[in-house]
């Protein structure tokens, strides 16, 4: 049981980091400090805080 619980704590650390990954590259792609741009990164800083 414990091996399992194992397995599911990883695959939630690649999707937590996978998830800010994508929101990352979604800021990129916005005009620096616009709207866009900070909500973006907010939404990978609250992702990343979430997840430790």
């Amino acid at each position: 049981m414990l091996s399992i619980l194992k397995y599911i704590a990883l695959i939630g650390t690649f999707f937590i980091y996978t998830t800010s990954g994508v929101f990352s590259k979604l800021a990129s792609q916005r005009e620096f400090l616009s709207p866009g741009y900070i909500a973006f990164l907010g939404c990978t800083v609250g992702v990343l805080g979430n997840g430790t």
